[in-house]
């Protein structure tokens, strides 16, 4: 899934019986945004889901809001960025405003 350029941003949660300390690292060293043990509680794993759900929408409104600030900037004149390739990510404000 992080592979895809489509599903790379989608919160991946495990929910395992592995519960050592190395398994629960390893599977967020793979991309997992949580990883929840088995027996579980179905509550706190929809509380959990919960939050990364909303984690994700507010992701994507900050990245939306960053992208429309870059198509003002553009006709402004301003200086683009030079760390990202993208350029909606808003490190070019961060130039311009002279942080680099």
């Amino acid at each position: 899934m992080k592979g895809n350029e489509k599903t790379r941003n989608v919160p991946i949660i495990f929910i395992s019986a592995f519960d050592h300390p190395e398994d629960v690292v390893k599977g967020l060293g793979l991309g997992g945004a949580d990883y929840i043990t088995k027996p579980f509680v179905p509550k706190i794993v929809q509380a959990r889901v919960g939050v990364h759900l909303s984690l994700y929408q507010a992701n994507l409104a900050l990245k939306e809001t960053n992208r429309e600030r870059a198509v003002k900037a553009d006709g402004a004149g301003e200086k683009r960025c030079a760390v990202c390739a993208c350029g909606y990510c808003g490190a070019e404000f961060l130039l311009s405003a002279g942080a680099y």
